[in-house]
């Protein structure tokens, strides 16, 4: 292979070792409460936020293991990688700022179907 990334992968140090166990919790714990958020919201009726969410944990999910795969070298996903990742946090956080905004038009007391 000429120039670019080695395919070979150096040993994790503890600050890789810990920054990526950390963000673990992260990049499992927002599909998950988009999970809860979706169900939540079909219990309530509200369809379009219930599928928004869910849809929102597939697509989280799905980017955050092609960037896992990019980022061990899978040949045709190391390329964009970094892209990936970036796609997948840009996913999480727009539904963030969504529920934030959604919830922010809410008056106090007024429940979620409102």
């Amino acid at each position: 292979m000429a120039g670019g990334t080695p395919m070979v992968m150096d040993p994790p140090t503890a600050h890789g070792a810990s920054h990526d166990a950390f963000s673990a919790l992260f990049f499992l714990g927002l599909p998950a409460a988009c999970l809860v958020a979706a169900y939540r919201f079909a219990v309530l009726g509200r369809k379009g936020w219930a599928a928004y969410s869910a849809g929102t944990a597939v697509a989280f999910l799905g980017c955050f293991v092609l960037t896992g795969m990019g980022f061990a070298r899978q040949p045709a996903l190391a390329p964009i990688a970094g892209l990936m990742q970036r796609l997948t946090i840009v996913i999480g956080w727009a539904w963030v700022v969504a529920l934030a905004l959604h919830l922010r038009r809410r008056t106090a007391g007024e429940p979620l179907t409102g």
